[in-house]
């Protein structure tokens, strides 16, 4: 195995944190976005959550490869638990887009 150079320990921290930071605002503004598309477009939950999903591998995808090549060497029980997580994910992004329609709050527009 190769060792890693303190220099490229320090590039992966500054750009984990980088990302640790955007993420949260990126979620922010996509929520809003959902829940504009299904209050005034009328929009169905599920295209709505197809589309953001969809946009999130856009945006995410480019810049995984653009960092740092995948190597992927997933063991059974790995991808079965990553499989899970991903699941309950997709979920719990349906019934959050599902509340969104049946609350009585607006979105505030600037």
């Amino acid at each position: 195995s190769t060792a890693k150079t303190p220099s490229s320990q320090q590039t992966s921290y500054i750009i984990g944190n980088v990302l640790a930071f955007i993420g949260p605002i990126g979620l922010c503004f996509i929520n809003v976005m959902l829940r504009s598309l299904i209050q005034s477009a009328r929009v169905p939950v599920t295209i709505c959550l197809a589309f953001i999903e969809g946009l999130g591998s856009v945006f995410l995808v480019p810049i995984m490869f653009a960092l740092v090549t995948p190597k992927w060497r997933l063991k059974y029980d790995v991808a079965l638990y990553l499989t899970g997580q991903g699941s309950v994910w997709v979920l719990a992004a349906f019934w959050l887009s599902l509340s969104f329609v049946h609350e009585k709050a607006i979105v505030v527009e600037m």
